[in-house]
């Protein structure tokens, strides 16, 4: 992914790219070195859950014992499916720099940096499509790269920031069509498929970003019979390229009644006009920048080229979406699933950024003539980039109580932490990487089988009662694509033990292969078996369809084609 951008960056001038690339990857390393030199680290509220992803996956590269569904080694290594349903090849990515990084708090510092630099070089490249001159598109880069739509990774350490850095990017299909009526096949699968692959929310955004741009250049296309054929060629090559993610989600849906992610009751509250006005604030020179650019777009909205507009509306449309305006109280009131999956507002306002700074580039593009005028709005840019720098390292910490986790995890709701702050601060230094995830435990029963239509359970507690409390009880081993399971009994008898057993789950116990008959399962698909006196061994396994083994291999072959293919075609 940041070579393919890399790549992209390849058809401008030499120099040009260096000193871009010397100067984002720079600022991004500016924006770590306040904890770099300090030590600290920040857990935020989805810590827990994607370092137990990421952890699973540098295990299984780091042992060769590899499950591409089942969880062997995160998530007290419960046989569990998280990864398969979550962006999985991005998944052993991460995992891969887990495995590259000494530590948790290495590993947290190294991700901060990439995802600055992916952002700020995915930004940069948007606004030179747009033929916008280096310097105004880097200052916007840099500004970018200190919004909280990057930095939500920092402080929460929410993936929507991922789909967030390589937004830009990706939108860059969009915009050759509308101007140029050009569809690059290759390039429109590529963009939507690495995106399928890192945060499926934000495959959403950016097909729904893509509609009004390419409503429009079909309206304007002159041989539209051929926009249709290389747009379905497009989607049948992006089918291929995603085939790892969607053929898991329909597979284990279809035979699995799955535990969603939490509902979140109250998403009025959570938009950037009211809970979350900090991603509209951050930096706080950004809502002088939105003040200009809608001033400006309506000022000169008779002028402006078509391309201008519909940057434009789009902004108005996902910023709509991002407010208290949209009726979300309403959507929870009917309990529209469909809306409530979307559990955050403010996650709207990142496509709304990414129009935000490309109408700006259109509209200074067209507008500064004089060198002075265009020296002070490059001046302001990098104020805004120093204010966000300031705001992250200080202002922001302050606000929000991020503070009140730096080299510590408190206890919460769902949360619990089985030593002090010191014991903390030195897991997360450890290069043994499992220390934080056993002492510090969260139950999140999200992907979990639900096996009862019972409403008034509650799942996070049930996760922590018959999963994370039991667990230290029992001996567990990853061998192959399996996950053995010891434990020494008093009496024979029912146990119920704290592994996850799907529809294609496959048992051994004691030698013994089960059958459906032979045992039966918990709540959230916690498996009961009949136990003997003395020691017990269970194997858990999942066996995937074999449709599923031939997609698999379809699809790895698809990514290599088209990276080939992106060799002799590497204008991005």
């Amino acid at each position: 992914m940041f070579h393919s951008v890399l790549l992209g960056l390849s058809s401008l001038r030499r120099r040009e790219v260096l000193v871009t690339s010397v100067i984002i990857m720079g600022f991004a390393l500016c924006l770590i070195l306040p904890q770099w030199l300090q030590g600290t680290f920040i857990a935020g509220s989805d810590l827990l859950f994607h370092y137990n992803r990421f952890y699973d996956t540098a295990m299984q590269i780091k042992t060769g014992h590899y499950s591409y569904f089942m969880t062997l080694f995160g998530f007290q290594a419960s046989g569990r499916i998280v990864n398969a349903l979550y962006g999985p090849y991005f998944a052993y990515f991460q995992g891969l720099l887990v495995l590259l990084t000494p530590s948790w708090l290495a590993y947290q510092l190294l991700s901060r940096w990439l995802i600055a630099t992916l952002a700020g070089l995915s930004l940069f490249r948007l606004l030179k499509r747009i033929n916008l001159n280096q310097w105004p598109a880097l200052a916007m880069a840099m500004v970018y790269m200190t919004t909280f739509s990057i930095q939500y990774w920092t402080y929460r350490q929410g993936f929507t920031s991922w789909g967030a850095a390589i937004f830009p990017w990706c939108l860059i299909p969009a915009i050759d069509y509308a101007q140029k009526h050009k569809i690059s096949i290759g390039r429109l699968a590529l963009s939507v498929a690495l995106m399928t692959q890192v945060h499926l929310l934000s495959t959403f955004f950016l097909v729904l970003s893509y509609l009004p741009f390419y409503a429009y250049g079909f309206w304007t296309d002159q041989q539209k019979g051929q926009a249709i054929k290389r747009i379905v060629a497009s989607m049948l090559v992006f089918v291929l390229l995603s085939l790892n993610v969607f053929l898991p989600l329909v597979q284990v849906n279809a035979r699995n009644t799955l535990l969603a992610p939490f509902v979140n009751k109250s998403m009025a509250a959570n938009t950037i006009n009211g809970t979350a006005s900090y991603w509209l604030a951050t930096p706080v020179l950004l809502v002088i920048l939105l003040i200009v650019f809608v001033g400006w777009q309506l000022l000169k909205w008779r002028q402006a080229s078509a391309l201008s507009r519909l940057t434009f509306l789009s902004f108005l449309g996902f910023s709509f979406c991002a407010t208290s305006l949209f009726p979300w109280a309403w959507a929870n009131a009917h309990h529209i699933k469909a809306i409530e999956t979307l559990q955050f507002p403010f996650r709207f306002f990142v496509p709304a950024l990414v129009f935000l700074f490309l109408g700006l580039g259109l509209l200074w593009k067209n507008a500064f003539q004089q060198k002075s005028w265009r020296r002070l709005g490059l001046a302001f840019l990098l104020l805004t980039a120093l204010t966000g720098w300031v705001q992250l390292q200080v202002i922001l910490p302050q606000q929000r109580g991020y503070r009140n986790s730096y080299n510590t995890i408190p206890n919460g709701k769902h949360l619990r932490v089985l030593t002090d702050d010191a014991g903390i601060r030195k897991a997360f230094s450890s290069k043994d990487k499992a220390d934080l995830l056993a002492l510090a435990v969260k139950s999140t029963p999200d992907y979990l089988p639900q096996t009862s239509q019972k409403t008034d359970v509650n799942y996070y507690d049930v996760y922590d009662e018959l999963v994370i409390k039991p667990n230290e009880k029992y001996q567990k081993v990853q061998t192959g694509q399996e996950l053995q399971v010891t434990w020494q009994a008093q009496s024979a008898g029912q146990v119920e033990l704290p592994v996850i057993a799907y529809a294609d789950s496959r048992l051994t116990l004691n030698g013994h292969k089960l059958t459906k008959k032979d045992y039966s399962r918990g709540l959230i698909g916690t498996v009961i078996v009949h136990q003997v006196k003395g020691t017990n061994h269970l194997t858990l396994s999942y066996q995937s369809p074999k449709t599923f083994v031939f997609a698999i291999w379809l699809n790895i072959l698809s990514w290599i084609i088209l990276g080939i293919w992106g060799l002799f075609h590497h204008k991005a």
